[in-house]
Parts: C-alpha cells; sequence; structure tokens
C-alpha cells in the first residue's frame, strides 16, 4: 500500500508537464535572487547613510573635547606677573558700581 505522499507525487508528475515545473522553479528562483540583490543594496545603503550619522553625531557630542585637544592654548588662562588680588569689599563695591540701575544685590 503506498503513502499518502506517494500517490500526490505520482498525480502532480503525471498532470504537469516537466517544462512547466521547470519555468515555475526557475520564475520563483529568479524572483528570490532579485530580493536578495535589493535587499543586499538597500541594506548597504542604508547602512552606509546610518553609519554616517552616527559618525557625525558622535562629533557633535564630543565637540568640546576634540576643540580641547586641536587648540589647547584656547583652553589656557594666563594670569599676568603684575596682577594682584582685590579685596572681596573692593571687588563687590566695583559691581554695584557698573550694575544698571535699579539692579539690587542679593
Amino acid at each position: 500500500m503506498e503513502n499518502r505522499a506517494e500517490i500526490m507525487n505520482r498525480l502532480v508528475n503525471r498532470s504537469a508537464h516537466p517544462r512547466i515545473l521547470k519555468s515555475t522553479r526557475n520564475r520563483r528562483l529568479s524572483r528570490r535572487k532579485l530580493w536578495l540583490k535589493v535587499h543586499l543594496w538597500l541594506g548597504l545603503g542604508l547602512g552606509f547613510f546610518l553609519a554616517v550619522i552616527g559618525l557625525t553625531d558622535s562629533v557633535l557630542v564630543f565637540w568640546h573635547e576634540i576643540d580641547e585637544a586641536l587648540n589647547p592654548a584656547l583652553y589656557q588662562a594666563w594670569i599676568p606677573a603684575e596682577a594682584r588680588l582685590k579685596p572681596l569689599e573692593e571687588v563687590l563695591t566695583a559691581a554695584e558700581r557698573a550694575a544698571p540701575p535699579g539692579w539690587k544685590s542679593g
């Protein structure tokens, strides 16, 4: 006694011409190859695009550190040799004189 799969196989093989079966199989394979190529090129293109975005965003995140590494002289304060410290009261008095009218310290 034949099992069900063998019976179905015999029926399919008798009803379909080998050329028809081969052409549908080729069509299916060519469609799969097309989608594989589309997937490959879309993935590469989008991957490149996202990599560029990631690199430029990392520059934006670390711009202070990059600027300090490239221009160290801009981040150093030089105190003149003739500079002297002033008392706090003198500094506050000068600030109050320079303040706009109506300003309250506080």
